[in-house]
């Protein structure tokens, strides 16, 4: 196995409690989003025959959690470094989709 040293994740603002605030905002996003996600049944965009399985909880659901994703990968590299770790198991990162 070959170690290979990676950056330190930092915050590279130099206006940290302004990241930590904002770092709890976005926390406190994803844990609403899990929270209303596994309320969430069937929807009607669903069809078994015709969708994938990331579809069933309807189109809004899903732009809403594509935004989500985005609002945290934006606020990420604007204001960490040595975040790339983050990304090791994707298969491209996920703000390149498309």
């Amino acid at each position: 196995m070959n170690f290979k040293p990676r950056e330190v994740l930092a915050i590279a603002n130099a206006n940290k409690p302004f990241v930590v605030e904002q770092l709890d905002k976005l926390r406190k996003e994803w844990s609403a989003w899990l929270e209303y996600g596994q309320g969430l049944g069937d929807s009607p965009d669903f069809d078994p025959n015709t969708c994938t399985e990331c579809i069933k909880d309807g189109y809004a659901n899903l732009r809403k959690h594509e935004v989500l994703r985005e609002k945290t990968l934006v606020f990420i590299a604007n204001n960490f470094t040595g975040y790339g770790f983050l990304f090791e198991n994707w298969p491209h990162h996920p703000h390149e989709e498309g």
